[in-house]
């Protein structure tokens, strides 16, 4: 799902899946240090892309959604 909201210039992103969700440790966690559930799993993945989001003045959270997992990645809008 992607939004674009004019008033506030940002663009929303909001990736969904229908698996099990984050695990319960994971859910509320934040975002800023790695953190794996699975065997042999560096957690690197929502950590940098957090790092990068929060670099370009966005941010990401994550959430249990009605069905799996959702993330969510807002962005400021290209200037013209």
């Amino acid at each position: 799902d992607v939004r674009g909201d004019a008033p506030d210039r940002r663009v929303e992103i909001d990736a969904v899946d229908d698996g099990p969700g984050f695990a319960p440790e994971l859910a509320g966690a934040p975002l800023d240090e790695p953190r794996s559930t699975k065997a042999g799993g560096s957690g690197l993945g929502l950590a940098v892309a957090r790092a990068l989001a929060g670099a370009s003045d966005g941010t990401l959270s994550h959430r249990n959604g009605a069905a799996g997992a959702r993330v969510s990645l807002s962005l400021p809008a290209a200037r013209s």
